[in-house]
C-alpha cells in the first residue's frame, strides 16, 4: 500500500541542486522539527541541531550507499517499478531496494536481526542483511527520534515515517514545510522527528 500522506508538490520547490549552488553553506539548509507526540512543529537550521538534542542522545548515521545503476520494470499487477541496486551479493548477484511503489522497501533506518537482543531495546553491534520493514505500526524498540529528507507524494520512505508519527500528523507537517516554502529531495531541506514533547522546549533554547 501506498503511504496515506498525500499532497502536491509544486515544481519550485524540487531543489534540483546542491545547497552550495543556490549560495548556501551544507549546513544551513531548513530543519523542520516536528514534535511526533503533539504535532508541534518548528522552524530551524540544521547547524541547530546539537541545540536539538538532549544530553546522552546517540545518534546513528545510516551511510549506506545504493550502486550507481537502477533497473525498470513493471509489477504482476502492470504498475511502474524501479529497483535501485544496492549491494552485490555472492555469488554473483545483486540486492535490490524497490523505490515509490506498493510494497518498496522504505529504508533509511534498518535493523539487524539481533541487533536489539530480546526486544530489550538495547543496541549490540553487528554485521548482516534484514528483511525487516519498518511502517506504520512497527514497534521501535531503540529509535525515538529520526532525521530525515522530504519526500515525495505517496513516497514509500513516507511508510517508514509511518513507524514514528501518525501519518495525518505528518500530513499536517508537510503542509506546514509546503507553505514555509522548504525544498524537497536529495538537495532540499530536512525534517527531524523527536519525541518526549515535555523536554522538547529545553532542547530548542537556542540563544
Amino acid at each position: 500500500m501506498r503511504s496515506t500522506v498525500r499532497f502536491v508538490l509544486p515544481p519550485e520547490l524540487e531543489a534540483a541542486a546542491p545547497p552550495e549552488m543556490r549560495g548556501l553553506r551544507r549546513d544551513h539548509v531548513r530543519l523542520l522539527l516536528l514534535d511526533r507526540d503533539t504535532g508541534a512543529v518548528q522552524h530551524h537550521r540544521f547547524d541547530e541541531l546539537p541545540l536539538l538534542l538532549a544530553p546522552g542522545d546517540l545518534v546513528v548515521v545510516n551511510d549506506s550507499r545504493t550502486l550507481p545503476a537502477s533497473l525498470l520494470g513493471r509489477t504482476t499487477g502492470g504498475s511502474a517499478l524501479e529497483v535501485r541496486l544496492a549491494a552485490r551479493a555472492a555469488p554473483g548477484g545483486v540486492r535490490g531496494t524497490p523505490k515509490g511503489c506498493p510494497g518498496g522497501s522504505a529504508g533509511g533506518v534498518r535493523g539487524t536481526p539481533g541487533g536489539c537482543p530480546g526486544g530489550s531495546g538495547g543496541v549490540r553491534a553487528g554485521t548482516g542483511v534484514t528483511r525487516l520493514r519498518i511502517g506504520p505500526g512497527h514497534r521501535l524498540l531503540a529509535v525515538d527520534g529520526l532525521l530525515t529528507g522530504l519526500h515525495e507524494p505517496e513516497a514509500s520512505h513516507l511508510d517508514l515515517l509511518g513507524a514514528f508519527v501518525d501519518p495525518e500528523v505528518l500530513g499536517r507537517a508537510y503542509t506546514a514545510a509546503l507553505d514555509a516554502g522548504y525544498l524537497w529531495h536529495e538537495f532540499g531541506d530536512v525534517c527531524l522527528v523527536l519525541g518526549e514533547s515535555a523536554e522538547l522546549p529545553q532542547r530548542i533554547a537556542i540563544p
